[in-house]
């Protein structure tokens, strides 16, 4: 029996150290981040991004969704895969996961104004729930206050009226209820989109919203009407015969609880949470093309700057080794010290003019006529380098100017020679010359 669960307990152990393994590879969202803007070219000058909180979720693939922005609106976004430092290029997924991104970034703004706002509240909590559920108990405990009203005045216009309103209190107590539960549903929604985004949420997200504006639309409607109705159980109270005091005390009783009140700005908030929601979701709607069209030109940008600027095994293979990209060798034959020396210096002149155009092109963010010039540029260049520079014939030097120095050299050498070769006789001179001064 052992024998066959050491190969069981084997290979439970592997799945635990290849889940292990796989939480340990997966690409950080600094590093996602990093990769887009210092490793790689994609921004512009001025732009700023910031770094992704939680991964997105789409197909059962995670992305890192690096937002790009200018003047705190959102360029473009980059979708940065969670196992593998490289961008997604796939047009249909990066459609969904821009517009998760957007949506996410998009409502975290919109509630953090709404969070400064007094006229408005975030209904979609716990705490708001729990209010709508008291709300339900409130409007159920209500029906014995007016069962008191009817059998006090005790006419059959009052027990009629009374059960109408009844009825009608049961039916916003079950509503009350349902939006309870909508809202916790709502904020349960909202949480697990902002905490595990996935592209499916989308469209349930806005489901979730829309259906407690709905049901709290249903109960406002039904509030107004049973307000009414109320009236014409005052208005029976006060006609009938019983004392002022009494009757005085009959209209407070059936009177709406304060809870009740709470109705209307209930309604408000979602009137103006739907058009806050609404509008973000507008928002996010119009702009997905232009973000993504945002995006393929970064493509054709970085594809841009690695022709130009990256390495490039034909450089390095036709220099030796000497280059490893289009710039540095583009840049060495265009060199001052260099430029005239070349033998093919007519074609450097248009290795320069091409060159000119495709960095124009470039910084135009016109990748792709700046791809073509770059390699025209290339092209010659490599040809000016293989040709090599100009070696001008070796020319007679004059030295005339050296033959004045020479021969006063040799004349004062040649009378050291002349004094050494006869230093016994200056020295036998200059004894007689001293002795002849004695006397």
């Amino acid at each position: 029996m052992d024998f066959w669960h050491a190969p069981f307990r084997l290979f439970f152990f592997l799945i635990v150290v290849f889940s292990l393994l796989q939480a340990v590879v997966a690409v950080a969202p600094h590093e996602a981040a990093n990769f887009i803007v210092k490793e790689n070219s994609y921004l512009l000058q001025g732009e700023e991004y910031e770094q992704p909180v939680v991964p997105i979720s789409h197909g059962g693939k995670k992305f890192w969704v690096v937002p790009v922005v200018s003047g705190g609106s959102v360029v473009t976004f980059f979708p940065v895969h969670f196992e593998v430092l490289a961008v997604s290029t796939s047009a249909p997924v990066n459609r969904e996961v821009f517009r998760t991104a957007d949506l996410l970034r998009e409502l975290s703004i919109e509630k953090e104004g709404i969070s400064k706002n007094p006229s408005v509240e975030w209904i979609f909590t716990p705490t708001y729930a729990l209010r709508f559920s008291n709300l339900s108990s409130v409007l159920a405990n209500e029906r014995f206050q007016l069962t008191t009203v009817a059998s006090t005045v005790d006419s059959a216009q009052a027990y009629d009226l009374v059960g109408k309103l009844n009825v009608m209190l049961e039916g916003m107590s079950v509503s009350a209820e349902k939006t309870s539960q909508l809202v916790l549903a709502a904020s349960k929604a909202e949480s697990d989109f902002f905490s595990q985004p996935d592209t499916s949420m989308f469209e349930s997200l806005k489901e979730n919203f829309d259906s407690v504006g709905n049901e709290i639309g249903l109960l406002n409607s039904a509030a107004l009407d049973y307000r009414q109705d109320l009236e014409g159980l005052k208005q029976i109270v006060s006609v009938s015969g019983l004392d002022p005091s009494t009757k005085t005390y009959l209209v407070s009783l059936a009177d709406v609880p304060v809870e009740f009140n709470s109705i209307g700005n209930y309604k408000v908030y979602s009137l103006e949470l739907s058009e806050s929601i609404n509008s973000v979701y507008a928002r996010v709607s119009q702009r997905t093309d232009p973000l993504l069209e945002e995006f393929a030109s970064r493509l054709e940008r970085q594809a841009a700057f690695d022709e130009i600027y990256g390495q490039n095994p034909e450089v390095k293979e036709k220099t030796e080794g000497g280059f490893s990209s289009a710039s540095e060798l583009v840049l060495f034959v265009l060199a001052p010290e260099n430029r005239e020396n070349w033998k093919n210096s007519s074609l450097a002149n248009r290795v320069e003019d091409n060159w000119r155009q495709a960095q124009s092109l470039y910084n135009g963010e016109k990748y792709s006529l700046a791809v073509s010039f770059s390699k025209k540029a290339l092209a010659d260049a490599l040809n000016v380098y293989q040709e090599g520079f100009y070696q001008p014939p070796i020319q007679s030097e004059d030295y005339s100017s050296l033959i004045f120095p020479v021969i006063i050299g040799l004349v004062v050498l040649l009378v050291l020679l002349v004094a050494y070769n006869n230093r016994d006789k200056l020295l036998s001179f200059s004894r007689q010359k001293d002795d002849s001064d004695e006397y």
